[in-house]
C-alpha cells in the first residue's frame, strides 16, 4: 500500500475545469439558498443591512432603478 495521502477536496477541485467548477458552485450556492434562515449572518452585517433598509426607506429618491444600475454595471465591464 502507498503512503501518498489522498488528494485534498481542495486539490481535487482545483484539478477540475472552470466550467466544471463554475457547475459546482452554482449547485452549492443553489443548495445553501434552500434553507436560508440555516445561513450564518454576523449581527454587525444584519444591522448594517437593516440601517441600509431603513435609509432606503427614507430616501427613495437615492435609489436608482436596476435597469440603469446594470447598464452601468455592463458599460464599466466592457469598458475595462
Amino acid at each position: 500500500m502507498s503512503s501518498q495521502a489522498l488528494p485534498s477536496i481542495e486539490d481535487q477541485l482545483l484539478d477540475l475545469s472552470i466550467d466544471e467548477r463554475i457547475r459546482i458552485a452554482k449547485w452549492i450556492w443553489n443548495d445553501l439558498i434552500q434553507s436560508p434562515d440555516s445561513l450564518p449572518i454576523s449581527d454587525a452585517v444584519k444591522a448594517e443591512l437593516l440601517a441600509r433598509l431603513e435609509d432606503a426607506d427614507l430616501n427613495p429618491e437615492d435609489e436608482e432603478p436596476w435597469e440603469i444600475v446594470r447598464e452601468d454595471l455592463l458599460r464599466f465591464l466592457k469598458d475595462s
